[in-house]
Formats: structure tokens, C-alpha cells, sequence
């Protein structure tokens, strides 16, 4: 598991599909498709009931979604310390 996979869940379930998640990423549907696929094997859960759209959260991921949604504000919070402090 890396960040950009939980990047990955946060824009599936933003956009409904992992199609256009995969446009709003700049990735494959399939690598997109293969780290979801990853993560539930590695937590033993499903994050979405299926694969169909619009994509849903599965309710045992509903609360971790809440996790994962947290740690990719984060991640986008430091990425825009980082740039300011380069500009500096």
C-alpha cells in the first residue's frame, strides 16, 4: 500500500467510477483497479460492494473511508507546505 493508492480510493468514490477516477488521476483504469484490488486483500475487506457504478463503499470500509479521506487531506496539505517552502 502506498499513498497514491489511497489517492486512488478517495477519487473513486469522488467521481462514482473508477473510469473517472482514472481521467482525474492520470492513471489506467487497471492500476487503478489492481491497487484497490491489492488493499482489500492486504485489510480483508472490500472497499466497494462491486465494481459497478456509481462505485459504492462497502459498510465494513465506511469508517475506514473516513481514515483514508483524512490521510490524503494530509498528504495534500504537505504537499503545498512543501511547495511554498521551495519558493521560498
Amino acid at each position: 500500500m502506498n499513498c497514491r493508492t489511497l489517492e486512488y480510493i478517495v477519487a473513486v468514490k469522488e467521481t462514482g467510477s473508477i473510469r473517472q477516477a482514472a481521467r482525474q488521476c492520470n492513471a489506467t483504469v487497471g492500476t487503478i483497479s489492481g491497487q484497490i484490488t491489492r488493499l482489500e486483500n492486504y485489510l480483508g475487506i472490500r472497499i466497494f460492494k462491486s465494481r459497478a457504478q456509481p462505485a459504492e463503499l462497502d459498510e465494513r470500509a465506511a469508517e475506514l473511508f473516513v481514515k483514508i479521506d483524512a490521510v490524503v487531506e494530509n498528504l495534500r496539505m504537505i504537499k503545498q507546505l512543501a511547495a511554498v517552502s521551495q519558493s521560498k
